[in-house]
């Protein structure tokens, strides 16, 4: 019974390391988008600032601090120059893309937090996959 035990206990451990990443990235991101929407309320409803400037504003701070979570906390990695280069190249095609997405569901006058919403549903995938291909 013993090494049945282990032997499960040892599958389960090898399985949690291969998909550990994976669910340290969900908890950033989860980190990450309450915080984008506490930012957007904030900014549009009690700053008045633009929907699309508050998506701006919200968004550039995000990525900064994404980048130093998701290098420490998902990847384990060191810091490096060249990562850098690679996440600032990630960074402006995916604040591009989310600009253009948020806009053009905004543009169809839905509230701009279920725009978010959807803009985040939409790229997240793309940004995990990008992530792992190019800056780490």
């Amino acid at each position: 019974m013993k090494i049945i035990s282990r032997k499960v206990s040892m599958q389960y451990s090898a399985m949690l390391k291969k998909y550990q990443p994976h669910y340290r990235y969900a908890i950033v991101s989860l980190l990450m988008y309450g915080y984008i929407f506490g930012a957007m309320f904030i900014l549009v409803r009690i700053l008045q600032v633009s929907e699309t400037w508050s998506y701006l504003i919200t968004y550039i701070f995000a990525y900064a601090m994404d980048y130093f979570l998701t290098l420490k906390y998902v990847f384990s990695e060191s810091h490096h120059w060249m990562k850098v280069v690679k996440f600032l190249m990630h960074v402006i095609f995916f604040l591009t893309l989310g600009t253009l997405v948020f806009n053009a569901l905004a543009a169809t006058g839905i509230h701009y937090l279920l725009a978010t919403a959807l803009t985040i549903i939409l790229t997240f995938p793309l940004k995990i996959i990008g992530y792992r291909l190019v800056v780490r």
